[in-house]
């Protein structure tokens, strides 16, 4: 199984949608919001070796995760692929 995580900062309602309409495309693929895997409010710093743990990748809108160095090196350390989303003001 391979396993997408949504961080808590983009909804749980995209990791749902998004799982109905993978339905008998990757049935190999799971995607799970963060908030619900792992609960609401976890640090990075516990949420990245638990992704890490399912050979998992983050999705995030959080840009100081690339930034902060402890971050990304839990990020490599871990081998927890991480997409970084930015969305235009409106």
């Amino acid at each position: 199984m391979r396993y997408i995580y949504l961080d808590e900062n983009l909804s749980e309602h995209v990791a749902s949608a998004l799982n109905l309409l993978n339905k008998g495309y990757f049935e190999d693929v799971e995607v799970n919001s963060t908030k619900n895997a792992f609960g609401k409010g976890v640090t990075d710093e516990d949420l990245i070796p638990q992704i890490g743990k399912q050979n998992g990748v983050l999705v995030t809108r959080d840009f100081k995760i690339e930034k902060t160095k402890l971050q990304n090196e839990l990020l490599r350390e871990n081998g927890v692929g991480a997409s970084l989303f930015n969305f235009p003001k409106t």
